[in-house]
């Protein structure tokens, strides 16, 4: 969602369906995101009736939205002590509830989903009635589901029967509309029927050929300095900030590899019109070595970064072959590998094998210097032009909170 865009005057075809919903569906639940937006432009943005906020915040715009009517939804990233102590302390739990956004397969396979995150707020103190009550009770009731999320007379009969209640999620029946769907002794592997997408699924990497020059920068001036943009990761949290580095200029080519930074692209690959956006990347990004995917929110470009242009053309041709996935590349090598050969996003593998790949991409990011509490979803929102600060497409550099295109380079001398 354009959140920066659709609270100013505009003609975007989001605020013709808001204004819709509004005239003929006023008890509609809309749910959205609007990342940094506090005081005025918070409440231009609750009146268009979009009521509900899912993505990572500080304290004092989680206060903001909570006071303002708005219904806060607590993911993983947004487990902090001073945000859960907040709810606790101010009793707030009508208000809020636990979900989930990217869960990523590894983390299904072993950890597990929604639960995973209430288990993450118990021991993190936040009390396990109130937990499960914001898990099921108030989900629900925000989403108007009011034929469930609770055990009561009339009401759906899902639930779960557990051996230990200390061991909260580890249920040992599990029911479904009245129905035993799964008990833990019986546990075994559901089998999987055969499904094929559409053949145009499995080829959705169309990039023009691409070589060792496109990993070239080229400037007007011969020999000087620039200074450019450079993306700053942090390591606890997907939302990044600009930083502004100078590098040297010989032969009209930014010598980027002395800067100490990394070299990033993202390559249109739905055969719409071979663009290729250019940026930088440092702060908690991988020290050496390359990293390549398709999963790459939300338009899933073919996303590469690296410190080695050959290494990073390999990845990227890798890409290509495979037709969708993630992986890093170092020395000529393939250090690990998650094929995603439908559209680009999916695999047909097994959990377990999805899971077993994926767990190996992020070890790999970690021994090559990434340095964040989600590695995956780091890279994979580095092209997300809705999450402040700067962000990559292939139309280049966005500045998120102006809605812009703006250049690498600044200036030159």
């Amino acid at each position: 969602m354009n959140y920066r865009e659709i609270i100013r005057e505009n003609h975007l075809e989001i605020t013709k369906f808001l204004d819709y919903l509004r005239q003929e569906h006023p008890g509609y639940v809309i749910e959205g995101h609007c990342p940094s937006l506090v005081d005025l432009d918070l409440a231009k943005f609750l009146y268009l009736g979009i009521n509900g906020d899912h993505t990572e915040h500080t304290l004092e715009e989680v206060k903001q939205r909570i006071e303002n009517g708005m219904f806060f939804e607590i993911q993983d990233k947004m487990l902090k002590p001073e945000v859960l102590s907040y709810i606790c302390e101010n009793h707030l739990f009508e208000y809020c509830s636990f979900v989930t956004d990217d869960t990523m397969a590894d983390v299904l396979y072993e950890q597990g989903h929604l639960n995973t995150v209430v288990q993450k707020a118990i021991e993190m103190g936040f009390p396990k009635e109130q937990a499960i009550y914001c898990a099921t009770y108030t989900p629900c009731q925000r989403m108007h589901f009011y034929d469930r999320g609770v055990i009561a007379p009339g009401k759906l009969a899902d639930f779960i029967l557990l051996k230990d209640p200390a061991k909260l999620l580890e249920p040992e029946t599990v029911f479904k509309n009245g129905i035993s769907i799964y008990k833990k002794e019986d546990r075994h592997a559901f089998p999987v029927e055969p499904y094929a997408f559409p053949e145009d699924f499995y080829h959705s990497v169309s990039i023009l050929e691409v070589t060792l020059s496109d990993f070239e920068i080229k400037d007007p001036i011969e020999e000087g300095e620039v200074t450019v943009r450079v993306i700053k990761v942090h390591p606890d949290r997907t939302q990044t900030t600009e930083k502004l580095v100078t590098m040297q200029v010989k032969e009209h080519k930014i010598c980027w590899q002395e800067s100490g930074c990394l070299l990033a692209m993202v390559l249109e690959r739905h055969g719409k019109n071979g663009n290729i956006g250019y940026g930088f990347l440092t702060g908690s990004c991988q020290r050496e070595g390359t990293v390549a995917t398709t999963f790459f929110h939300d338009h899933h470009n073919l996303f590469v970064a690296g410190n080695d242009p050959e290494d990073m053309l390999f990845a990227v041709q890798r890409i290509g072959e495979l037709q969708g996935g993630f992986l890093t590349v170092k020395d000529g090598q393939i250090l690990s590998e998650l094929a995603l050969p439908v559209c680009g996003i999916l695999s047909e593998a097994s959990i377990e094998a999805t899971g077993s790949a994926l767990k190996e991409v992020r070890e790999s990011l970690i021994d090559l210097g990434y340095e964040h509490h989600n590695p995956i979803m780091s890279v994979g929102t580095l092209g997300l032009p809705v999450s402040p600060a700067l962000k990559l497409t292939d139309h280049g550099l966005i500045d998120v909170k102006r809605g812009e295109i703006v250049p690498l380079v600044l200036s030159c001398f």
